[in-house]
């Protein structure tokens, strides 16, 4: 961290209307679906909104769509659709748009959609997963692979007593009593043995397993605590490497007949194991895998010790702490964040820190202490995206949330050391560098050096503008889409949008649509896009008249990295 003096901690937050480098994740839900908070939401600093496909109907889902996107042209504001498919049994409640209550908390999942772009930590380093000595286990994220108790007589909640023998059946027609109840995992008796532990009800009841006996579907346990059990509770089995599918074919058809239709652009996956549950996710895209990005959560053990494999395949990442929380140690969550996040930040990948971060503000207007800390460390940490899910999805202050999580990533990026950060990215990075990265790299190197305002990549896919910010520079970097010419009319026409809503997860970018003349030359193409880049860049307040601007960009076959000072 950068030096910090008593008059920075006492001065007041300058209202200029800045938002964060750290993007910010918004789960909508009923007190945030409506066209005048969405618009509230965006111009407070949502980049992406997540679509939690635990709770609702399609049609519920398409109607908050379509007002994000009047939501988007109204405001003329970008925002990418994340689609999440877990049901992890904390985002509890039925809601639908018939429901006048707000109902729901919600949890962690994650979807993203947009239609249209429009135009203008790092001081404790956890590098190993098996410094992480605990359990994890079993959750999932679209409504995904999970295990629920199931229903119970009459539908009335049960009472569980301490020390009390229960029996627990794989028959989920069964309807439970305080003496026997079922659980939707038809496996249970055949991957638990004696000694293993079941959690309930988010880690609320905790069941010690006495014997098993695969032959009649039963595991016969004793309760560790008092506590009530309820319907269809998520049940968690610590360090058991269960046999569940990565898609259920629930989240198979939210992901083809809602997903792919909308053009979603990303979708966060609960409850991944191993590398190859992502490439099994890709084959059910098939064509459209190119452009839907994958988020992977990692919620158990079998995850953890995959960690490295998992992560060269997918395309970005969330460290989804509830359901980790419920696998491992309360004291070695701070440990399982801060790897993942190092790990994230050194393979250019971006990760989203999600749960329970403004949890108060469900219901008050100001979060605690505790919370504020936990979101300034996330930025410290290096996460890319915050993210709110009760707080935004069904909370009293949603616009208000948003609000307070940006002055704090701003507050939290303003004591970064920049420099410390940039020359540990460049001690980490592998050697031989590729020559695109060497050039990120050096554009970053020349912003820091240079003071410059602000960084301007012109790129056609935004892999350009992505390895800059895996450095981390200390001003924002303004990612350029550049047009592809398809026609022979005199306007450049887009081919596609996507990466400009693609850039969205990744901190400190800003994407923008260029537009040009199909008449002129490359080079004058090129400097017409520049000029128009700077002035929108102007007029976002992101540089102003004398600044120092670094450009990165193409011409012909050759690579530019030049200052440009702002008219």
């Amino acid at each position: 961290m950068a030096n910090i003096d008593i008059e920075g901690i006492l001065k007041e937050q300058p209202s200029d209307g800045r938002l964060p480098k750290t993007k910010i994740v918004c789960t909508l839900g009923p007190a945030s679906r409506s066209v005048p908070m969405l618009e509230k939401l965006l111009r407070a600093g949502m980049n992406v909104a997540r679509f939690n496909f635990s709770h609702g109907t399609h049609e519920y889902h398409q109607e908050t769509l379509d007002n994000l996107n009047i939501a988007m042209q109204n405001t003329q504001i970008l925002c990418a659709v994340m689609l999440d498919t877990k049901a992890s049994g904390k985002e509890k409640g039925n809601w639908s748009r018939s429901s006048g209550a707000l109902e729901s908390l919600w949890e962690e999942t994650s979807v993203t959609t947009t239609k249209k772009a429009y135009e203008f930590s790092y001081d404790a380093r956890v590098e190993d997963a098996s410094l992480l000595k605990c359990t994890i286990e079993d959750l999932n994220c679209f409504k995904g692979p999970e295990i629920r108790t199931g229903f119970l007589k009459d539908g009335k909640p049960i009472k569980l007593t301490e020390g009390q023998e229960i029996s627990v059946t794989t028959d989920y027609s069964i309807k439970g009593d305080e003496n026997t109840i079922s659980m939707s995992y038809k496996k249970l008796p055949v991957d638990l043995k004696p000694g293993n532990t079941i959690l309930c009800a988010d880690g609320t009841i905790t069941l010690t397993v006495l014997s098993c006996d695969p032959s009649a579907g039963a595991v016969r346990c004793r309760c560790e605590n008092t506590a009530m059990l309820g319907e269809r509770k998520n049940v968690n089995l610590p360090g058991i490497v269960v046999d569940l599918p990565t898609l259920t074919d629930k989240d198979k058809e939210d992901i083809l007949d809602w997903g792919v239709p909308n053009k979603i652009d990303m979708i966060a996956l609960s409850f991944v194991r191993k590398g190859s549950d992502l490439v099994t996710v890709r084959q059910v895209l098939g064509s459209h895998a190119k452009q839907i990005k994958l988020m992977s959560k990692v919620e158990n053990q079998e995850g953890v010790i995959n960690f490295d494999e998992i992560l060269r395949e997918t395309d970005s990442f969330m460290v989804a702490r509830g359901d980790l929380g419920m696998e491992i140690p309360v004291e070695k969550i701070f440990l399982a964040q801060k790897m993942m996040i190092y790990k994230c930040n050194l393979a250019g990948k971006p990760v989203v820190t999600a749960t329970q971060m403004l949890e108060s503000m469900i219901k008050s207007p100001r979060p605690t202490r505790a919370e504020a800390t936990d979101v300034a460390n996330a930025v410290l940490d290096g996460t890319d995206c915050v993210m709110l899910s009760g707080e935004s999805a069904a909370g009293a202050y949603p616009e208000l949330a948003v609000k307070i999580m940006a002055r704090i990533c701003i507050e939290a990026e303003s004591s970064l050391d920049y420099d410390a950060i940039f020359k540990h990215m460049i001690n980490s990075a592998p050697l031989p560098m590729t020559p695109l990265e060497s050039l990120a790299s050096s554009a970053v190197r020349t912003a820091n050096k240079a003071k410059a305002a602000l960084i301007v990549v012109l790129t056609r896919g935004g892999t350009t503008a992505k390895l800059v910010a895996k450095y981390r520079p200390a001003v924002p970097i303004l990612s350029v889409v550049v047009p592809t010419l398809t026609t022979d009319s005199f306007d450049w026409s887009v081919s596609d949008e996507t990466p400009a809503r693609h850039s969205l997860t990744y901190r400190g970018l800003i994407p923008l649509l260029a537009e040009g003349s199909a008449k002129a030359t490359e080079t004058e193409s090129t400097d017409m896009i520049l000029e128009a880049a700077l002035k929108s860049a102007v007029d976002r307040k992101l540089c102003k008249p004398g600044d120092a601007v670094v450009a990165l960009h193409r011409i012909g076959i050759a690579s530019v990295i030049k200052i440009c000072i702002v008219k």
